[in-house]
């Protein structure tokens, strides 16, 4: 009996030495997994923080896309404005000619 005792004895160390084993892993395992928990909160947060800037240059572009139309709707009133102004400068006498016809009425009138 002494024998089996023995051998009842190695199995019953066996499985001792097993769940010490098994312990420092579930140790181990609660250790990695506060880890990610946390490394997952920091993410949550960097996320947060990208959204919010994400947000704040979607309003930068929504001002800037005003300004640019605006911008262009200048641009075209000028373009009008300077067509305008071509077509006037073309049917008007240059200084040239004004003096040329200045001394035609000069020498008509006398």
């Amino acid at each position: 009996m002494s024998a089996l005792s023995e051998d009842f004895q190695d199995r019953i160390g066996g499985i001792a030495e097993q769940f010490v084993d098994l312990k420092t892993d579930i140790n181990g395992l609660k250790k990695d997994v506060t880890g990610i928990k946390k490394d997952v909160s920091s993410l949550k947060q960097d996320m947060a923080e990208v959204k919010q800037t994400l947000d704040s240059h979607t309003k930068m572009l929504d001002s800037h896309t005003k300004i640019l139309d605006s911008h262009t709707a200048m641009l075209g009133q000028l373009m009008v404005d300077a067509t305008e102004t071509n077509i006037n400068l073309k049917t008007k006498v240059s200084q040239n000619d004004f003096a040329k016809l200045d001394e035609r009425v000069v020498k008509l009138e006398s």
